[in-house]
């Protein structure tokens, strides 16, 4: 049998492993705080453990609960400490580091004050007061973080996305508001390439931060940007080509530089299929989630177009399969196996955050029956 480390170490080289590694706990695929309490009090979990952060709708990452279902990956964190201001008994507000001011809870985080709505020109957009890579998360601890995972356990490691959370597109919505943004790229092209231009730099120089501390020691390096809808993309396939291509590679490149051993497995939600070319040419490595319910992002076809250059990660659709009976959930489990595990490329977790309506016994399910099923030489049915 392989250590935990072995077997995503060739799921991630496109070898068969022993089993189909599994994960939980990648930064788009977390248990909400809900699903995490009602997860612990299911699995007869006793004893409360400090949030990672606050302010968010994901605040727990619980050892006891990878222990559990036996996951193969840990992560190492950077992130940012946030300053909550109460607004009332459900809600708060903090500003971020880029200066976007976010309403916390109940639920999801929202952006709520960007920043930029006036800054209209090149010119003042080089000017802005645009924040450090030391703003994004605590250098101190992180090799120690590191060192501890790589020596005295054998799961695979994750550098988990840094504290600055969303891709080029995401932020460009934060930072201009999301309607104000998607005019610009329509309406002044060169203005949204000199914004994405100025945040690749940030990204690419704290990930470098944070790689040059635990770079030797980790597999997998997580990054995102939400790029699709469910029936197609955000935005123009051509758009994102003139625009957040070329800035999106010069982070790709630079994380590979600094971790030349570590796969990227990229976050983008929704049918992303027309950019799936590209994302392996700037440097994805592994696509995350897989999204089933999504137009064009079926599992078998994505599979065999792509399986030759890219792996997958994720793929149980919290939407329309983990929310529903048990026999349901292990039924999904079974086909995601069979369209994403042969050759190797696969690591299955669920394909998005595990909301509140998602039963525990469900979560419990998937992981069972994966691993049993997920065991290679893959069964034929």
């Amino acid at each position: 049998m392989l250590t935990h480390r072995e077997r995503v170490v060739k799921a991630l080289n496109h070898q068969e492993p022993d089993r189909v590694p599994i994960d939980l706990y990648f930064h788009a695929g977390m248990l909400t705080d809900a699903s995490y309490f009602a997860l612990k009090k299911h699995l007869g979990i006793t004893g409360d453990i400090a949030p990672f952060r606050q302010g968010l709708g994901a605040n727990y990452y619980d050892e006891r609960i990878l222990e559990a279902f036996d996951i193969d990956i840990r992560r190492v964190f950077f992130e940012p400490e946030q300053e909550l201001t109460p607004l009332n008994a459900e809600e708060a507000q903090f500003v971020d580091p880029w200066g976007t001011r976010f309403i916390s809870g109940p639920g999801y985080t929202h952006p709520a004050g960007p920043p930029l709505t006036e800054i209209n020109t090149i010119e003042e957009l080089r000017a802005y007061p645009w924040p450090k890579p030391e703003q994004f998360g605590k250098v101190a601890g992180l090799k120690e973080q590191a060192l501890r995972l790589y020596h005295e356990t054998d799961y695979a490691i994750a550098l988990r996305r840094p504290g600055i959370r969303g891709g080029l597109l995401d932020k460009g919505g934060d930072l201009r508001g999301m309607e104000q943004f998607m005019m610009d790229l329509a309406l002044d092209p060169d203005y949204c390439r000199a914004l994405c231009e100025i945040l690749a730099e940030i990204y690419a120089d704290t990930y470098e931060l944070a790689l040059r501390q635990v770079g030797p020691y980790v597999q997998i390096v997580e990054m995102q940007d939400d790029l699709g809808a469910q029936l197609q993309p955000l935005i123009s396939p051509n758009t994102w080509r003139a625009v957040m291509k070329a800035p999106q590679k010069y982070i790709c490149d630079r994380v590979h530089q600094w971790a030349p051993n570590a796969k990227i497995i990229f976050h983008t939600d929704g049918n992303v299929h027309a950019l799936i070319p590209d994302l392996i040419e700037v440097g994805v490595d592994f696509l995350n989630p897989i999204q089933p319910s999504a137009r064009l992002m079926d599992s078998f076809a994505l599979k065999a177009e792509f399986g030759d250059r890219l792996g997958f990660h994720g793929a149980m659709d919290v939407q329309t399969v983990l929310n529903q009976d048990e026999a349901t959930v292990r039924h999904d489990v079974r086909t995601r196996i069979r369209a994403l595990g042969p050759g190797g490329g696969f690591i299955l977790a669920p394909a998005n955050h595990i909301q509140w309506d998602i039963p525990p016994e469900n979560v419990v399910a998937m992981y069972a029956e994966a691993r049993q099923y997920g065991v290679y030489p893959l069964p034929k049915d």
